[in-house]
């Protein structure tokens, strides 16, 4: 039989059966546990399919030459192009409309997943939000085919198994309707004590929670016999009982296996479902607790919030220590005292589990540093910026043949970039922390309109502010007329093809163009991990096929900048030593927030050539059996890197085992990094945050969690974001306001909003959490508040 239910398979389903997924959870529902309903296609049918296709006669010079590409791209176009037989095809519909024809989950289940010595974890595919039959049968042809891919074969063939001899069942579950979503581990795998549990949770399906890219919630529990008690604040997105009972199946679940679980799980209008479980086979390296907060941290932790949503892996910190150690640079300069081994004890560090300076001191200079944010404002910051570093940023950016290079050169030029970097990104943070001078510009304008009016009045003066964020944005808008104009084109970007879109059009000429200038841009942060728009252009893609369906759009201008300032210029004019010392302190201001802009924009030159090297090592250690997957490099440091392609790893280290560990170790890297995010305070109808571009707005609310999501904002929709840098800008294009978890009134998200009028109240905790997608709300970004109002019945 080529179709088994869930629910029929047992506690003895085999694995050479049904996979090592779908085996799990026919134990876990005859264990009486609560797993969404569904069916296994077994191994039966990927076999008479790989019969009729031929596949292991086309792959098999392939497997013997060891390009595990090839194999891949082999098994793809195979499995893609051939048809099931007719009788299969009925048998599978007829399942899925037994089950109701519900949105469903499509799940690989490999004969070789989940085994006691190996999981094969996330070496597979898996697709969610499957909601018609043809979609199904594709993603069922994806995951067959998913046994072939590069990553799955170099694991196999780094662990010595035959490469083909593992078969492929399929899962076909119904999809949860998640509001939250997570993983328990029965054994803490980073103190690696048995006496703890681990639990990681995130709003939403949770499928980003693994990776790192979404804000979650980390919680310990200890036990004690039969007890289980929260050590420190228990998570916000589980009640009490549904606490108690999750602890209570995963306790279950390693009594009946007799090992340690890593349990994923979901939570539904109330109720819990077990969505996997399989054994822990890697336990991460034990961390030190992190230092405490200093004053420094808690000045700086609005902005960290925004730039640093996620914690940095081995390979980031060659960036990121060079970027902390900029603002300690600041630090030093404005009066606190970093000894030279403080900072090169921070910046040998390889496990950062919250933003945090090095070990610094209060001296009395700190006492004086307003007057020096007030003298750096005198300076000619842009000028310098533009003939200086500028020029050195373009020519460290500009495009090499890395695959000409040895690995020695490869090397070097990574650290000529890293070094050459350091110097103009000290002195840039320097000027920048000078915005401290907006507080001196907002009492002024109190003096003149007031204190309730003063909030408003000083975001008009700031804006109409150009930037380059506006200009890409601009670029996005006339692309998007372009598509329009363009029938092909549009048909291409509505259907998400873009590979079909004529290369010789106008629109790809000027796509190409578009990324050329602005494909630099960083998409999550200043991170190798975090790829540019040109190495990953799926946000720009987002954005495009946004903007095409919109006819109109949010216009610059510095109308109420004009007005503002003539308002501010017009109370003063009894006090005119005042009214001088306005004009001159505004027109610095607005200089200022010239130069950040810019040079964010053009720092973000040395990251995206960093990635560009970062690919090649990948290249190079994939193909020299090292690692089995793109990603692994980011697990690895530089030199760790470079010893392997020199010398191989160590004696007696496992590649795979090393890369592995070190995997495991980032998720509770990460997990603490969350953990250490400001927790949700606020209560109530009314929402509080910082009133960063004035203006009132009325309209439902979008929950946009990440940038894999643009393209769910709609026209007139009220953009609800956990952060908002550069990449997120475009946006503000067709929102009618935006509210943000992090950022400030001197942010990127503040300077664009206030540049095309968009009322914007950021750092609001845990709006995305707060506000519920499609709520109707009033937006005051004047005095930073967001009112919920009840849902039209």
């Amino acid at each position: 039989m080529s179709i088994r239910s869930i629910g029929t398979l047992g506690a003895a389903a085999a694995p050479s059966l049904v996979g090592g997924k779908a085996a799990s959870l026919g134990r876990l529902v005859a264990w009486q546990l609560p797993v969404p309903d569904g069916f296994v296609m077994t191994v039966e049918a990927y076999e008479q399919q790989l019969a009729r296709t031929g596949l292991l006669d086309q792959i098999t010079p392939a497997l013997r030459s060891g390009d595990w590409l090839a194999a891949e791209q082999i098994a793809a176009r195979v499995f893609a192009a051939a048809a099931l037989p007719h009788a299969l095809q009925s048998e599978i519909e007829t399942a899925w409309r037994k089950m109701g024809g519900p949105t469903v989950a499509v799940r690989s289940s490999a004969t070789i997943e989940d085994a006691a010595d190996a999981s094969f974890a996330g070496q597979f595919d898996s697709f969610l939000d499957i909601q018609d039959f043809d979609a199904l049968i594709a993603a069922v042809k994806s995951c067959w085919a998913s046994l072939w891919n590069r990553r799955a074969l170099e694991y196999r063939h780094q662990r010595g198994d035959a490469l083909d001899t593992a078969k492929m069942a399929v899962v076909v579950q119904r999809q949860v309707a998640a509001t939250a979503a997570g993983v328990i581990f029965t054994v803490d795998p980073l103190t690696q004590r048995r006496d703890r549990m681990l639990l990681e949770i995130a709003p939403g399906l949770g499928a980003a929670l693994v990776s790192g890219e979404v804000r979650g919630e980390s919680c310990t529990l200890e036990r004690r016999g039969r007890k289980r008690r929260v050590v420190g604040l228990p998570p916000r997105l589980l009640t009490r009982r549904q606490l108690r009972e999750l602890v209570r199946f995963a306790s279950t679940v390693e009594t009946k296996t007799g090992s340690p679980q890593d349990i994923e799980f979901a939570v539904a209008e109330g109720r819990l479902s077990l969505l996997q479980a399989r054994p822990i086979t890697t336990l991460g390296e034990p961390l030190p607790l992190p230092q405490p907060m200093s004053y420094v941290d808690r000045i700086v932790q609005p902005l960290t919030l925004e730039r640093y949503a996620i914690a940095p892996r081995p390979l980031d910190t060659a960036v990121f220590v060079r970027m902390v150690s900029a603002a300690a640079y600041v630090a030093q300069q404005g009066g606190f005292e970093i000894t030279p081994d403080d900072l090169a004890e921070f910046r040998r560090q390889l496990w950062h589990q919250q933003y945090r300076l090095p070990h610094n001191r209060m001296r009395l200079r700190a006492l004086i540093h307003p007057l020096i944010a007030f003298r750096q404002l005198r300076e000619d910051w842009l000028g310098w910026w533009l003939a200086g570093p500028r020029p050195l940023l373009e020519k460290l950016g500009a495009p090499t043949d890395l695959t000409a290079m040895d690995d020695t050169a490869l090397f070097t030029r990574a650290a000529t970039i890293l070094n050459a970097w350091e110097e103009p990104t000290n002195r840039r943070f320097l000027a920048a922390s000078s915005v401290n001078a907006e507080t001196c510009l907002r009492l002024l304008v109190a003096l003149a309109v007031g204190p309730r009016a003063s909030a408003r009045v000083t975001g008009q003066l700031l804006a109409g502010i150009a930037s380059p964020s506006s200009e890409a944005n601009a670029d996005l808008w006339h692309l998007s007329r372009m598509a329009r104009d363009e029938p092909e084109t549009l048909a291409a970007i509505r259907a998400d093809r873009w590979a079909e879109i004529p290369l010789g059009s106008p629109f790809a000429t000027a796509l190409r163009a578009f990324f050329y200038r602005f494909g630099h841009r960083e998409s999550g942060g200043f991170y190798l991990s975090a790829p540019t728009w040109r190495h990953d252009p799926t946000p720009v893609h987002q954005l495009i096929r946004t903007l095409v369906e919109v006819t109109q759009r949010h216009e610059s201008s510095d109308t109420a900048h004009r007005q503002a300032r003539a308002l501010v210029e017009h109370r003063l004019r009894w006090f005119p030593w005042l009214g001088r010392r306005f004009v001159a302190l505004l027109e610095r201001v607005r200089a200022l927030h010239v130069f950040r802009e810019t040079s964010h924009f053009d720092l973000t030159r040395p990251l995206d050539a960093l990635q560009d090297i970062a690919a090649e090592i990948a290249r190079r250690l994939r193909s020299r059996g090292l690692i089995a997957a793109d990603d692994d490099v980011f697990y690895l440091t530089f030199e760790e890197a470079q010893e392997w392609l020199a010398h191989g790893p160590p004696t007696g280290l496992a590649p795979r085992d090393f890369i592995a560990r070190r995997r495991a170790t980032y998720r509770l890297v990460n997990a603490r990094w969350q953990a250490n995010r400001p927790r949700v305070r606020q209560r109530g109808k009314v929402l509080r945050g910082t009133a960063a571009s004035p203006g009132r707005a009325r309209a439902t609310a979008r929950i946009v969690r990440d940038e894999t999501q643009f393209e769910r904002l709609r026209p007139g929709e009220v953009l609800v974001c956990p952060r908002s840098n550069p990449s997120w800008t475009p946006l503000f294009l067709t929102a009618s306001a935006v509210i943000s978890e992090t950022g400030g009134a001197a942010s990127h998200a503040a300077i664009v909003a206030r540049e095309y009028g968009l009322p914007a109240v950021l750092a609001v905790t845990g709006a995305t959490e707060l506000i519920e997608d499609g709520q109707l709300l009033e937006i005051d970004g004047g005095t930073g508040r967001v009112t919920l109002l009840p849902r039209a019945k």
